[in-house]
């Protein structure tokens, strides 16, 4: 936590200089769109649908946004979906709303809302990487559908904006080595078991968990 504050701060632009974006609508409303669809998620549609977006320009490139209250609605302006997702979070953060995880969240927004004073949430780089080859082995090896979309609505609220993705890596590979006439054995003996992919792809051990060679992981990858 206390480096996404270090990530995300208000300390590099003021209000008075964000400039509404000059993309044309089409755009904007593709932003506001993810920002609605990330937004609802911790709310509802109602409370997603009466928030007042306005899609600014970055700062030097880098994402930007700024929350604020006026006649008891949430005013968001900021520069792309997670931006706004970000900014959406931090002013949940700072009036108590609750917290998210990537299993659940515990989010409570007051029907009435107090009219609070602009505030200023701006990143100090041009994108936020999360995650790693390892954690494709430890963590997101047997994820479904349902975990990654609430791993990925987490990673957006907290201002990540690059993760990793190998999902899908190794059913290309499967078929480039089909290709040039691969066995299943073959593939038995490189590929390992989906826990195991992070030493595969480390080149550390091959050939681990895969006896016979499972298809059926690569076809889901691929889903």
């Amino acid at each position: 936590t206390d480096t996404v504050k270090e990530w995300w701060s208000p300390q590099i632009i003021e209000s008075k200089d964000l400039e509404v974006s000059n993309a044309n609508q089409a755009i904007k409303d593709e932003i506001i769109n993810g920002a609605k669809m990330i937004i609802e998620h911790y709310s509802s549609k109602a409370f997603a649908d009466g928030v007042e977006y306005t899609v600014v320009e970055k700062n030097d490139d880098k994402d930007v946004g700024e929350y604020s209250v006026v006649n008891g609605k949430l005013r968001l302006r900021a520069s792309s979906p997670v931006s706004f997702a970000r900014t959406f979070y931090s002013w949940v953060k700072q009036n108590h709303y609750g917290m998210a995880d990537f299993i659940e969240h515990n989010i409570e927004i007051p029907t009435t809302l107090e009219d609070q004073a602009p505030s200023i949430v701006a990143s100090h780089f041009k994108h936020h990487y999360i995650l790693n080859t390892a954690t494709f082995g430890y963590t997101t090896a047997y994820w479904g559908e349902n975990e990654w979309n609430n791993f990925l609505f987490w990673a957006a609220v907290h201002g990540y904006d690059m993760p990793l993705a190998l999902k899908g890596s190794n059913p290309i590979l499967e078929r480039t080595f089909k290709s040039f006439g691969a066995t299943d054995g073959d593939l038995s003996n490189f590929f390992n078991g989906p826990a195991y992919e992070t030493w595969q792809r480390q080149g550390e051990l091959m050939g681990w968990d895969t006896n016979p060679y499972r298809s059926s992981f690569n076809i889901k990858d691929i889903q």
